[in-house]
């Protein structure tokens, strides 16, 4: 009995797959209808035998050794009956990529062993395998796989549960979400909340900003009635430390001006003059005229003249009305109570006594009347009981306070004015004069006066 042995061990470098292929063929069992049982792995990647074919082919071989007509020998038989085929295996690199496999890690690859090194069983044609003592036991077929050692497998590194554990704390599950979702509620009521607390802080401010406010304004407006603002411009246009004044200023007198100088006198120097409760109590009877008049009262522009003793209280206070409350007439009630005021400015220049100046006044008439008999009656101290004025030849008598307002006090050269006078009276006298007088405009005016006014010295009232 004669024995062929084909080694299907070869390492990388001899194993030759063409080759391979013709070895196996040549070496099949010569004749069809010997039976072969395949008791292990596949011997190659490429060539897998099925033993459900094998199966069949041994039955149909039954088959055909029954029939009369035997099948045709295709092939010149190599071997005989008794001979032995031994196919020696050991691990079998794949070509490319294995076929199936468990899913483990690759390991580094195993140099070809012998028989001898591997103890690898042997098959025969009857299907017995023959170990490494040569008794022969039972083979089952194994799955086609590379052979791993244990050791290898263990050199692989596996993720180490620590690290499954860190990935998975990683992942949010369901009660993270719920925790965020929580997390995110609280937020959102302790924003609310906080919104709220800003509002009422916001509401607090703003309140203690308004009282403030109010008591600010309160104490502004007790201030105003003894604030007097006071400024003095030169006739050249100039202020007392010699800068020049506001264009505005110089226009807003320029009106005054022309009116002053029509009786022939120069303006030296103009104040202007604010106070404001005088302000604000002309603006008020300028609204109780309104109503009672149905329209905007009218607005004029008069003189008053007062002695230099009555100068800073007018500034102060304000003009008074003499026989009313208290306060005393000096020059007589020949055109009844009131204030006196005169549409020149030498009419009120004689009322002027030792002083070089008059104020120039903002006054609202109301209604008017020429009848001197209702002058004389008493005044009330509210506006709308009567005519509010008297007009006369050249002059008005105001019979309220808080319709007139001095606004310019007008200062004129007194020195001019005097030897202006003196050269008058020596033209038509033929003398000369050497002691100053008063000027002949205002001694004209006040003669009418004299004959019919009351001889009260001890009255404090002008014009």
């Amino acid at each position: 009995m004669s024995t062929e042995v084909v080694d299907l061990t070869a390492s990388d470098e001899d194993f030759d797959v063409p080759h391979h292929r013709d070895v196996l063929r040549e070496s099949r069992v010569a004749w069809d209808s010997d039976p072969i049982q395949i008791v292990d792995g596949p011997v190659s990647n490429n060539h897998v035998l099925n033993e459900n074919k094998a199966s069949r082919a041994t039955n149909h071989s039954a088959e055909g050794a029954a029939s009369s007509r035997p099948r045709k020998r295709t092939l010149k038989p190599l071997l005989s009956d008794d001979d032995e085929i031994e196919i020696l295996y050991g691990p079998i690199e794949p070509l490319e990529r294995p076929i199936a496999g468990p899913s483990k890690p690759p390991s580094k690859r195993k140099r070809a062993v012998s028989p001898d090194e591997n103890n690898s069983p042997f098959l025969n044609v009857h299907g017995s395998s023959t170990g490494a003592e040569g008794s022969p036991e039972d083979v089952k077929a194994s799955p086609l796989e590379p052979d791993i050692d244990e050791k290898s497998y263990k050199d692989v590194p596996q993720p180490s549960h620590a690290k499954r554990r860190r990935t998975t704390a990683k992942r949010p599950g369901k009660h993270q979400d719920e925790h965020h979702i929580k997390e995110d509620k609280r937020q959102l009521k302790e924003d609310k909340r906080q919104l709220r607390e800003d509002e009422r802080l916001a509401r607090k401010l703003a309140a203690q900003d308004r009282k403030e406010y109010a008591k600010m304004l309160k104490e502004v407006e007790k201030k105003k009635e003894g604030i007097v603002f006071r400024v003095a411009i030169n006739a050249d246009g100039s202020l007392e430390d010699g800068s020049p004044a506001h264009p505005d200023d110089l226009r807003r007198f320029e009106p005054w001006r022309e009116l002053f100088e029509r009786s022939g006198y120069k303006v030296k120097r103009f104040h202007w003059v604010v106070n404001y409760e005088l302000e604000r109590r002309f603006e008020e009877a300028r609204a109780q005229l309104r109503g009672i008049l149905g329209h905007e009262p009218e607005e004029i522009k008069l003189f008053h003249g007062t002695s230099a003793m009555n100068i800073d209280s007018i500034i102060a206070n304000g003009l008074r009305i003499g026989g009313i409350g208290g306060h005393r007439v000096t020059n007589g009630r020949a055109a009844g109570y009131g204030v006196y005021l005169g549409e020149e400015s030498a009419t009120s220049m004689g009322y002027a006594m030792g002083a070089d100046r008059m104020f120039a006044c903002r006054v609202l008439p109301g209604r008017v009347t020429q009848d001197g008999r209702l002058s004389h009656h008493r005044p009330k101290l509210a506006i709308g009981d009567g005519p509010e004025s008297y007009h006369g030849a050249g002059f008005w008598v105001v019979r309220h306070a808080a319709l007139v307002l001095p606004c310019y006090m007008i200062e004129w050269d007194m020195d001019k004015m005097i030897n202006d006078a003196v050269n008058a009276y020596n033209q038509q006298i033929g003398g000369v004069l050497r002691v100053p007088f008063l000027p002949a405009p205002a001694m004209t005016a006040l003669l009418p006066l004299f004959g019919t006014a009351d001889s009260d010295s001890d009255s404090d009232s002008d014009w």
